[in-house]
């Protein structure tokens, strides 16, 4: 029963309090593809040795990357899955190369089971980010 969760004798700020606690530690610890999103961002550096840099492009909005770096003066789309990144998930980043005309693109997730692409990065999700 739920209700043994809270304080036995129905107090209100021991209440409010646990239940907040109990809510902040879900979000901590509720990983989505916008968490590993924003992980590679603020690893950009370390991914990429201080060779990139995460930068800003105006994007279509029927195409829009999860990120874009910049790497020895080529824009480059970047894909995040948060599972495996697989053929699916290889053609959304090959139409964001050829709508941008890109001869690059980095796929990000926990395994790589597309077809194999000579200009395709991948980059792990363990390389920058621990669950």
């Amino acid at each position: 029963m739920l209700r043994g969760l809270y304080h036995a004798q129905d107090d209100k700020a021991f209440n409010t309090l646990y239940g907040a606690v109990a809510m902040e530690i879900t979000r901590d610890y509720n990983v989505d593809e916008y968490t590993i999103q924003e992980a590679f961002k603020e690893n950009i550096d370390k991914i990429f040795n201080k060779k990139a840099k995460l930068i800003k492009r105006k994007n279509n909005l029927r195409h829009i990357p999860d990120a874009w770096i910049q790497l020895e003066n080529e824009d480059i789309p970047v894909e995040v899955k948060l599972s495996d990144f697989d053929n699916k998930a290889l053609k959304q980043l090959k139409r964001y190369m050829t709508f941008y005309k890109c001869k690059k693109g980095i796929a990000v997730g926990k395994k790589y089971t597309a077809n194999k692409e000579e200009n395709i990065t991948f980059i792990p999700i363990d390389s920058f980010f621990e669950y």
